[in-house]
């Protein structure tokens, strides 16, 4: 069966790609008279049709399961481009109006570019732009295209057009760091994307991009501003706070570690106790303490650059979060996945060991 990209996965060169779509918008508007649908109801469908549906042809079924995928912004090109051919092999017998029809016409465009059939994504761009010549979502389209066929430059030369025209036009500076970070030009993607928040300052999902592109130069402070930025606009988010508390741990240091410990300790609180990578994280920041404590007690004076040493072991708040979440990380796996424990608890003992 098909991989499911939903959201919050990335696929390979196209973060932003959803973004991108106005189908979502167009298929909304054109079935406004049912109701909000579920994700359970977006997989039975599309489990219809990948069992009999297509082989069918149900064009109901189709054009219901691709309004759903624009509901919830899913990212499943197999069954969206498959539903899409069904819908627009006859619009006129299948009475599709316009807005419905361009709207297919794009999410088969993009669901096409995912899978690798770059011929099907220009075809549609070439009769896309007949009828809307001077469209920036043409444009932007177009220029994924270019992006998939690794022409980059071009699709920069693009998106700068398109810029030129209209400077606020938001998904095309996003495409644009998209280029940067294919080519593996991150300098030019940070200023990118800095230029882009000066203006667009509450997008949360850029910021949090931005925070990655520091990490990838390994400039811990910005990107902490920037998790901090994010916490700001969505604080509710227990991953936030997980990916905040990663960077203190990078950086290192006693102090640095001490805050990551808040950190995935307040992501453990709002993933109410399910969050793995955070618990795992306490275990690994009471370990490097513990590793500090060691040294400053084996060297007697300790660095400066390492914080007040002082209270890492035992009169330190939260000290005993990595030994709780060490004795409770096992039970985990013993039901979830017996066959990777003996391996875990042989980790975890050296850690808790150290």
């Amino acid at each position: 069966s098909t991989p499911r990209l939903d959201r919050g996965q990335n696929a390979p060169r196209f973060r932003f790609l959803r973004a991108d779509c106005f189908a979502a918008r167009a298929f909304r508007c054109a079935m406004t008279s049912r109701p909000r649908s579920t994700l359970g109801e977006l997989n039975d469908t599309e489990e219809y049709l990948e069992s009999a549906g297509f082989q069918k042809g149900d064009v109901l079924a189709c054009r219901k399961y691709l309004a759903m995928v624009g509901e919830h912004l899913v990212r499943r090109p197999g069954p969206v481009a498959r539903a899409a051919q069904v819908v627009l092999a006859d619009p006129k017998n299948h009475k599709l109006g316009k807005r419905e029809q361009y709207g297919a016409m794009e999410l088969l465009a993009y669901a096409s570019l995912d899978v690798g059939d770059d011929g099907t994504a220009e075809a549609i761009v070439e009769t896309l732009q007949v009828s809307f010549p001077d469209s920036d979502k043409v444009g932007r389209l177009r220029g994924c295209v270019l992006e998939q066929r690794n022409k980059f430059s071009e699709a920069l030369a693009l998106y700068d057009a398109i810029l030129e025209k209209h400077p606020a036009e938001q998904r095309v500076w996003k495409r644009k760091v998209g280029c940067y970070k294919a080519v593996g030009d991150f300098d030019a993607a940070i200023k990118t994307l800095t230029e882009y928040l000066d203006v667009f300052m509450g997008d949360a999902s850029a910021w949090e991009e931005l925070a990655g592109l520091y990490c990838e130069k390994n400039h811990f402070a910005q990107s902490i501003f920037c998790w901090e930025e994010v916490i700001c606009a969505q604080p509710q988010l227990a991953k936030h706070h997980r990916h905040i508390a990663e960077v203190y741990c990078t950086a290192g240091g006693v102090d640095n570690l001490t805050t990551a410990r808040k950190y995935y300790a307040a992501a453990l609180d709002m993933s109410t106790a399910s969050d793995l990578r955070a618990m795992f994280g306490l275990v690994l920041v009471d370990k490097k303490l513990k590793d500090f404590e060691q040294k400053k007690n084996g060297i007697g004076n300790g660095k400066k650059s390492l914080g007040d040493a002082s209270n890492v072991a035992q009169g330190d708040v939260g000290a005993d979060l990595g030994k709780d979440a060490a004795a409770f990380i096992p039970k985990i796996y013993k039901v979830a996945c017996p066959g990777l424990l003996p391996v875990v608890q042989k980790q975890l003992a050296m850690a808790v060991s150290t």
